[in-house]
């Protein structure tokens, strides 16, 4: 008889071995002899899923290898007699049934359900998923649609422009385009998480029962009224008091609702009615003019009751504001929805989120329940579910159509098993709801039976002690310092049901271990109360000047320590990088980047083909001719150089016009520059080869801008990263910084969709002090900023816990006297201040447990002092350039002026030479080219160097023109484009030799162009060697000077 299977929440701490309970749970099932297909096991990106299905693996081949292993598993198991010929037959059956297992992310699971089930999931007929690029497009042409609805209406226009400056978080903002478009994204998914009926800004659903705020009386009266019970109450308040009530009072009474309130009316709103003092020694209310006792208006109750009538009164307009910009909001973006389902959706073009929505809308239909929910629920008996805590409310919704079967189920041959921490619930900005977590459990034990039972994992693998001795201190103890820190209570109760202290493990105790916390200061930047937000990047930031002398202390890249730079948002990653690039420390960008645009080369690329697209864009073509680029391409006038790139385009293609334009500007001997070329001349042929008819300039300018590659890891490079980049990876030291404000109010403002499941609303929130005349939206904006607190609090936790050995804390300075609500502010008041900075452990910790494997020793260090800024080395690596391989010297994008016209002359030439197959006794006219190519082109063909290149051989041969190409050498990845190749095949068709041909419209002698790119034809001769399978000495490379 099979035991029977618990129900079961795992709390998992940080480092604490989740994924090895949740593969212990998975072999455990399997070794039970559960069929794996009617196994779902779910988590959040196809990462974690491959490394969990290979976690699988690695256990059972362990155990079918080694004795020790078998007997581990064995006991985790309760299979005491598991056997290595079990092991390998679940094993074989793994294998053998690995297309139909449900081991994948929750989007992949429901794509699935979609494609099986396509009518019953509300989808007309077959769909695509998509990507990033395509649905930017697919917005701004939904936006575009609306534009010009709106645009029709002149008087309709000028309110709709209104309304969307005021939604735009740059007010300033004059590009109303994107205006709208920022709006779009920001405002959608809350739409579609409105349920349908639900109007934005509907009063009476907001307050069924009525609103004081919105029954006050006029303004003027409410002054008289506060001045009269000031009088009554004050008689003998200071003359200069009484002076300014009055004179404040009076503009209150001039002002008319709908007008903007002056400077002054603002300040008394704020000053007057909204704050106050308390009495130190008696502990009573006044609002103070001065500091004269007589200056003072006590608040009593008569003066307390008349200044909240006059607040209200002069509310009350605000509110009506808000109630009335919702509402044309909501029927901004439902127009916009409508555009886009219609030009998307409809097209079967769909969004994992719109997949979610369809059946999260279908799992009470009993049609739906019927034929798709009850043939999935028969097959799937066992659920295993990671990183719960960033499960949305609509994704659950549809797992519980399923889930909900199992844990009701009384046979005890169904499971369902979850794990989680919700202390690393960081993707509530995506729908993440980490109360989830501990609702289910609590919604399925209630009335006293137990059917999901809890566990926690709270020994760490990962850490040191004194690591974690640092996170219980800060993390542990929140609710003592939530007053000083402005934590709201639900903040405070939903950390403290999730916390568990931490405990290290036997295999981590004798490690040694190091924290560091410093705390740094910029002139004029105070005790850190400032937004760090809101500051601009400075030449020099303090604290990534701190990270540069930490990572020279510990020089992890030579030590063979992996290590991670965290910040808190992709912009100053992307300054720290350049900072510690600049310094000449090797470094990473993490994740996906663009390696087209986080360049001056790109950005200069970039506006050429915006200024050939745009011949009005007076902006683009000035912002071109200050550039390096700019300064060759358009020294014969912008109408020569867009006829030139135009031909370009239109023969070639947009990867044979942008190689022209980088030849002729040089970025040889610059060797970030010349990988990001190349990455640049790789995204465009990725363009050329899938490009539909159609797709003009401005489709390409829109694929470039949006177009992303993964950064590979490396070892000896220092890692930076946001901290959403870092969560589930582990280093061996990690340097947090820019963790600044914990408890951020930006409610004014913010939509908020609030109410009840029988009652939801929506509304813009008003300013804090507004709301807090209100319980309805005093509970909304408490609501608000409890999320905002308890996520930065999560970023917080997951920053603290990747490191194994060495955690470095770089902070804005605080002093005893602080009131900050910040993360420096709360080290200082879990662990104490720092003078100049607090530290725990062993400081040479990287000394103490050696180099490791595979280290690069004392190589590499890269030169001691600073270089002038350069963006990071982000992107798919290109290491191969002229300056690698030979004595290639150039001047480069920031030296010199490549020549008269040579660009565009240039992308001429490639292009036109591009479309000659083969040549007879006469030359192609080349008719479409400008008269200098012509000329250029006609002398070139008829001299001898192009015979041999361009006249049809008698032998059998065949050509590849404008080939791009990605191919491994020696463990290195080489891209680009050949110009042309000549390949001899033989009788069966298999290559023979070959000859690369690749032309330059450099100025200068042959010798000098040909030793210039020397390099660069001998890495174009073993690409080519490698693609053909030849031995290298079967292929020549010659480079072709066509000038």
């Amino acid at each position: 008889m099979k035991p029977m299977l618990s129900h079961s929440m795992l709390v998992a701490n940080a480092g604490s071995g989740k994924t090895y309970a949740l593969t212990t749970r998975m072999v455990t099932l399997l070794a039970l002899g559960v069929d794996p297909r009617r196994i779902a096991a779910l988590t959040f990106t196809r990462k974690a899923a491959g490394e969990f299905l290979d976690a699988v693996f690695a256990r059972l081949a362990d155990a079918a290898l080694d004795d020790a292993a078998l007997a581990r598993l064995a006991a985790e198991t309760g299979r005491a007699d598991l056997g290595a010929t079990e092991c390998r037959s679940i094993l074989r059956r793994l294998a053998s049934d690995l297309g139909g297992l449900m081991m994948g992310t929750i989007d992949s699971l429901f794509a699935r359900i979609a494609r099986v089930f396509p009518l019953e999931s509300g989808i007309s007929g077959d769909f695509a998923i998509l990507g990033a690029t395509d649905l930017g497009a697919a917005r701004e042409e939904a936006v575009a649609a609306l534009f010009a609805e709106y645009a029709g209406d002149a008087r309709r226009f000028d309110v709709f422009i209104d309304l969307v400056r005021q939604q735009s978080r740059r007010r300033s903002e004059r590009d109303v385009f994107r205006a709208l478009l920022e709006a779009v994204t920001r405002f959608h998914d809350t739409y579609l998480r409105t349920p349908p009926g639900v109007v934005w800004g509907d009063r009476d659903r907001i307050w069924p029962d009525g609103c004081a705020l919105l029954e006050a009386g006029p303004p003027g009266a409410a002054a008289d009224a506060l001045w009269s019970a000031i009088e009554t109450t004050h008689g003998d308040l200071a003359e200069e008091a009484v002076a300014q009530w009055r004179a404040a009072l009076d503009e209150v009474r001039a002002w008319k609702p709908g007008q903007p309130w002056s400077a002054g009316l603002k300040k008394f709103i704020d000053a007057r009615l909204c704050k106050f003092s308390i009495d130190r020694k008696s502990g009573e209310e006044y609002l103070p003019i001065g500091n004269a006792r007589r200056a003072r208006v006590h608040l009593n109750e008569q003066v307390r009751a008349a200044r909240t009538a006059l607040l209200h009164a002069l509310v009350r307009p605000e509110i009506e504001n808000l109630l009335r910009r919702s509402a044309a909001l909501h029927e901004l973006i439902g127009r916009f929805e409508d555009l886009y389902e219609a030009g998307t959706r409809a097209r079967g073009r769909l969004t994992f989120g719109d997949i979610t929505a369809l059946l999260a809308g279908r799992v009470e239909d009993p049609g739906w329940l019927a034929a798709a929910g009850y043939r999935l629920d028969a097959r799937l008996d066992h659920w295993l579910l990671d990183e719960f805590q960033d499960t949305s409310r609509p994704q659950w919704r549809v797992l519980s159509a399923f889930i909900d079967e199992v844990v009701q189920d009384a046979g005890g041959e169904r499971s369902f098993f979850y794990v989680g921490d919700t202390k690393q619930a960081i993707y509530g900005w995506r729908g993440g709801d980490p109360r989830l977590f501990f609702e289910i459990r609590n919604h399925y034990n209630q009335g006293g039976e137990i059917r999901i039972g809890e566990g926690s994992l709270t020994e760490s693998y990962r850490s040191t002690a004194e690591i974690l001795d640092a996170v219980n201190a800060v993390f542990g103890g929140i609710g003592a310092v939530a007053e000083d820190l402005g934590f709201p209570a639900r903040t405070v109760s939903e950390w403290e049901e999730a916390w568990r202290p931490h405990r290290v493990s036997t295999r981590t105790r004798d490690r040694t271990g190091y924290v560091r916390w410093t705390m740094v200061s910029a002139e004029g930047e105070g005790q850190g109360e400032e937004d760090p937000d809101e500051e601009s990047l400075g030449e020099a930031d303090p604290q990534d000047l701190e990270i540069v002398r930490i990572l020279r202390e510990t020089e992890p890249w030579r030590r063979g320590w992996s290590c991670a730079v965290l910040k808190r948002d992709n912009r100053k990653v992307a300054a720290v990088a350049a900072r510690l690039q600049a310094e000449g420390i090797p470094v990473a960008v993490e994740g996906k980047s663009n390696p087209c645009t986080d360049n001056p080369l790109g950005a200069a690329l970039l506006l050429a083909f915006r200024c050939v697209a745009t011949p009005d864009d007076r902006l683009t073509a000035a912002l071109l001719a200050g550039s390096p680029l700019g300064r060759a391409v358009l020294a014969d006038g912008e109408e020569r150089f867009r006829e030139a790139g135009l031909r370009s385009v239109a023969a070639a293609g947009f990867a044979a016009t942008a190689r022209g334009w980088i030849e002729t500007v040089g970025v040889a001997g610059e060797p970030f520059l010349e990988q990001r070329a190349a990455d640049f001349l790789s995204a465009a042929s990725a363009f050329d080869a899938q490009r539909r008819p159609g797709d003009g300039l401005l489709r390409f300018l829109a694929f470039i801008e949006q177009f992303e590659v993964q950064q590979p890891e490396r070892a000896d490079v220092v890692r930076v990263m946001t901290i959403h980049q870092a969560k589930g990876l582990t280093f061996d030291m990690t340097i947090v910084a820019g963790l600044d404000a914990l408890v951020k109010d930006r409610s004014a403002g913010e939509l908020v969709l609030d109410g009840t499941d029988d009652r939801p609303w929506g509304l813009l929130l008003p300013k804090a002090d507004f709301a807090r005349q209100d319980e309805v939206l005093a509970g909304a904006r408490e609501r608000l900023l409890a999320g905002s607190a308890y996520g930065e609090l999560c970023a917080a936790y997951v920053a603290m816990t990747r490191p194994r050995f060495g955690l470095y804390l770089v902070t804005r300075t605080v002093t005893a006297r602080s009131t900050a609500k910040s993360f420096a502010r709360l080290l200082a008041l879990t662990l104490g201040h720092a003078e100049p900075w607090l530290e725990r452990g062993d400081a040479r910790w990287f000394e103490r447990n050696g180099l490791r494997a595979g280290s690069g020793g004392d190589e590499g260090t890269g030169p001691a002092g600073p270089r002038a800024l350069t963006p990071p080395l982000a992107g798919t690596p290109r290491p191969v350039s002229p300056s690698d391989a030979g004595d290639a010297r150039g001047a480069g994008i920031g030296m010199g002026d490549a020549g008269s016209g040579g660009a565009a002359l240039g992308s001429e030439v490639h292009a036109a030479l591009a479309t000659v197959e083969w040549i007879g006794d006469r030359p192609p006219p080349f008719s479409t080219c400008s008269r200098e190519a012509r000329k250029l082109l006609l002398a070139f063909l008829a001299g001898a160097e192009a015979g041999p290149v361009f006249t049809r051989p008698d032998r059998l041969v065949r050509l590849w023109r404008e080939r791009a190409f990605d191919v491994l050498i020696e463990g290195r990845w080489v891209g680009g484009v050949f110009d042309r190749v000549q390949i001899e095949d033989g009788p069966d068709g298999r290559p023979l030799s070959a000859i690369v041909y690749d032309f330059k419209t450099d100025r200068g002698s042959e010798a000098t162009v040909r030793n210039r790119y020397a390099g660069q034809m001998d890495w174009y001769r073993r690409a080519a060697a490698a693609l053909l399978g030849l031995p290298d000495s079967q292929v020549e490379a010659r480079v072709i000077v066509v000038r």
